[in-house]
């Protein structure tokens, strides 16, 4: 389909998914990625699958959202997709 993005072509596809894997294998407590909300739809929601087997190969419990300044009281509808990993058993 014309137009249609794939992982590699996506904004932020490789730079988004490249960049967690790293950042988790340094052991935080807790990383949060905000990136733009279509990242759920594009390549059929490949990137989004991406970002939380990066979270689950590094034994971390992943959450994701899409939220809208709306949803807390903003006057923005502004939708961004956040996701949330925790890593209970790196706290010190």
């Amino acid at each position: 389909t014309a137009g249609r993005q794939t992982l590699d072509s996506a904004p932020d596809g490789r730079l988004l998914v490249g960049h967690v894997a790293p950042t988790l294998s340094a052991r935080p407590a807790i990383h949060v990625v905000e990136t733009v909300d279509s990242v759920v739809h594009v390549d059929g929601g490949r990137i989004l699958r991406r970002l939380v087997q990066a979270g689950d190969a590094n034994g971390y419990v992943v959450y994701w959202k899409v939220l809208t300044p709306l949803d807390y009281g903003g006057c923005q509808n502004l939708t961004r997709l956040f996701v949330v990993y925790e890593g209970s058993r790196y706290h010190h």
